[in-house]
């Protein structure tokens, strides 16, 4: 059997990068919105994320072992890699509710709606737009 176990370190490396950079992405993320709206930064949130990276690399350095013992089979650390996607996918829901309030969504929501109720008539969708647009500009003043 010839396994070469570079391909997996690289898969490996891949999988731990990629939740690392979400995780720093994620984390300016909410500094920069607890910037713009004055909270103050406190040790205490910044020890969360210490917990959070616990949390996502804990399960992930036990799968990487299983892929490890499995890889004469597989060929591609499936369960690591699982799992670092769905940490990965954590963190951009995290990074999405940190850039955008509540009712950027809200209003995004109507928009969707309004284009899906409209579709068979595109003046009427763009009409209703323009009033949602109108309408938030109004609320913002």
């Amino acid at each position: 059997m010839n396994i070469n176990f570079t391909t997996l370190a690289l898969w490996l490396t891949g999988c731990y990068m990629g939740v690392t950079v979400a995780m720093a992405v994620d984390f300016a993320a909410g500094i920069w919105k607890a910037r713009r709206m004055g909270v103050m930064r406190t040790s205490r949130r910044f020890r969360q994320t210490a917990l959070k990276a616990g949390r996502y690399f804990l399960p992930m350095v036990c799968l990487s072992c299983v892929d490890i013992l499995t890889f004469s089979l597989l060929k591609v650390p499936v369960f690591t890699l699982l799992m670092s996607v769905f940490n990965i996918f954590c963190e951009w829901r995290s990074v999405m509710e940190s850039t955008h309030d509540k009712k950027e969504i809200a209003r995004t929501a109507q928009a969707l709606a309004a284009l899906a109720r409209n579709k068979d008539n595109p003046v009427l969708a763009i009409s209703e737009l323009l009033r949602l647009i109108e309408g938030g500009s109004q609320a913002g003043d």
